[in-house]
């Protein structure tokens, strides 16, 4: 399924340390969704680590590395991995997700297995 999206990545005025970044998605059957989110690098976090901030009271931690953002987080019964990588003229951004159950949960293996619940990947290209 494609959803047509818009990303604006733009800084804040007055706040050195912070970027919007805004997520629209387009969806025929759902309509206009607006994600307003804000990357967030305070002073006091080593040079790799940033904040996005969801607008919201919630905070997720992003390491910057090689090119790419990497988010770790679980919400509900499920955990979320995001990586957000800038390629050339574009960025892509994929959503893994997983349950907290592991599949073979009887074992007394310390060694658990996850299924894939949702894989989503967006490819955006600057205009």
């Amino acid at each position: 399924m494609r959803v047509p999206t818009t990303l604006e990545i733009a800084p804040v005025a007055g706040e050195k340390n912070r970027l919007t970044w805004r997520m629209t998605y387009n969806d025929a059957q759902r309509g206009k969704t607006v994600k307003d989110y804000a990357l967030v690098k305070p002073d006091s976090l080593a040079p790799a680590m940033y904040w996005v901030d969801e607008n919201n009271g919630l905070f997720v931690s992003s390491t910057y590395f090689d090119n790419v953002f990497y988010e770790s987080y679980s919400y509900g019964e499920q955990n979320f991995q995001v990586r957000v990588e800038h390629r050339g003229d574009h960025i892509v951004q994929e959503l893994f997700v997983q349950p907290q159950t592991p599949i073979n949960p009887k074992t007394e293996n310390p060694f658990k297995a996850f299924p894939t619940m949702t894989l989503q990947k967006a490819v955006l290209y600057k205009k």
